[in-house]
């Protein structure tokens, strides 16, 4: 994951992103997930960026209130020296 990692959505496209710190800090602390099952991934690589789509269910628990939903997302990959990293994730599909 690189050091300049965001996440945001599609739905809170106005807002800010998500910082790759307060990404893993609630991925550590708030987030427990029970089960993930993937429904459709696809990637896609041009030179030395990759594209990842996928649509997934998941259910766990975050900041004590249970979930079970499907969604999807679009992560942007880039070759860099020391191997491929994450450097941003977009939210595409909430319920």
């Amino acid at each position: 994951m690189s050091p300049e990692f965001t996440v945001t959505g599609m739905k809170y496209i106005d807002s800010p992103a998500v910082t790759r710190n307060m990404w893993m800090y609630n991925t550590m602390n708030d987030l427990k997930i029970d089960s993930v099952y993937f429904i459709k991934a696809k990637l896609t690589i041009v030179d030395d960026i990759g594209i990842v789509k996928a649509y997934f269910y998941w259910t766990g628990v975050y900041d004590e209130d249970r979930f079970s939903d499907s969604t999807s997302f679009v992560d942007t990959w880039i070759k860099k020296p020391g191997g491929w990293q994450v450097v941003s994730r977009v939210i595409t599909g909430l319920r």
